[in-house]
């Protein structure tokens, strides 16, 4: 699933995060989408292993992200850094620990299914 094939994937992300955009309008979807279609360009032309587009996307809705919370969110530039590095200290702590936890759990279906299948509720009802 690398290279040119991907665009249509990027493409169609794009596409449904700008119609969701439009659904509910006033999110930061808009900016993802525009991450989305950027990289959908950049896979049509270049075809740039899958593992480069997904770490482009994020790379650009993290910059999209900066701009939302300082030009339209009207957040201090300060605080707009924060946000991510909040979040990553967050993960530094937290993924170490879930991790032992998954490590040490026996279950019938394997030892991190349960804690997906458990996640998948607060996280659908979140999204």
């Amino acid at each position: 699933m690398d290279g040119i094939e991907t665009y249509w994937i990027w493409l169609i992300v794009g596409l449904a995060l700008a119609a969701l955009e439009m659904i509910v309008p006033g999110v930061y979807l808009i900016w993802m989408a525009m991450a989305a279609l950027a990289i959908a360009a950049l896979a049509f032309v270049s075809g740039p292993p899958l593992a480069m587009q997904i770490i482009a996307w994020v790379s650009l809705s993290l910059i999209f992200a900066t701009y939302f919370l300082t030009q339209i969110a009207d957040l201090r530039p300060v605080l707009a850094g924060l946000v991510p590095l909040v979040g990553r200290a967050v993960d530094a702590l937290t993924d170490p620990l879930m991790g032992q936890i998954s490590d040490r759990t026996r279950f019938r279906n394997g030892r991190r299914r349960p804690y997906f299948l458990i996640g998948a509720v607060p996280f659908g009802v979140t999204f």
